[in-house]
């Protein structure tokens, strides 16, 4: 019989999940709480003294410090607080859920995209970007992962030998996604 998943999807306890999600959320709230204090963020001039901490800045932050009017460093700074500071509640709005969590992910993304491409800050932008996978609607992934399938279309693979860790892999695959070729051995 085959051990493999089934195409039926289940529905399991959210409390991990929502525990996680919470924990990121109050990053940001914090994040934005710790912004109100003293006046750098409020004036916004907090990227404009960011930009000039040297052993934090690529060459972009560096250019970006250069060619960059006041005004847009300015707006760069109050993005910031803006995304921080909303984050919390557009992933956790009771209406127009995915809307506003998708809002919330792409603004998150933006402001980690734009750390990562001019601050040397190792891995904190990836790490964030990749916790956002547990505020994913899970037709988002569905979708995803079909639209991959899709792309891929029906693989074969030769019957793997006893203790192989690619017996791991077709114990996580579907029938329809994977076939084993048992004329044939690894």
């Amino acid at each position: 019989d085959d051990l493999r998943v089934r195409d039926v999807y289940s529905t399991t306890f959210a409390f991990p999940l929502r525990a996680l999600q919470l924990q990121i959320a109050i990053i940001y709230l914090f994040a934005f709480i710790e912004k109100l204090q003293g006046n750098v963020w409020q004036t916004g001039d907090a990227m404009h003294y960011a930009l000039q901490i040297k052993s934090l800045t690529l060459p972009t932050g560096d250019l970006l410090l250069a060619a960059s009017p006041p005004w847009l460093l300015s707006v760069l700074s109050y993005f910031t607080m803006l995304v921080e500071g909303t984050f919390p509640f557009l992933v956790f709005a009771p209406f127009w859920r995915r809307g506003f969590r998708a809002m919330g992910l792409v603004l998150g993304m933006l402001l980690h995209l734009g750390i990562a491409a001019t601050m040397s800050i190792s891995n904190f932008s990836l790490v964030m970007m990749v916790c956002y996978i547990v505020f994913c609607d899970s037709r988002w992934l569905l979708a995803l992962g079909k639209q991959l399938r899709g792309s891929f279309g029906r693989s074969y693979v030769a019957l793997p030998p006893l203790g192989s860790p690619m017996w791991l892999v077709l114990g996580s695959t579907r029938e329809r996604e994977i076939g084993v070729d048992s004329s044939r051995s690894a």
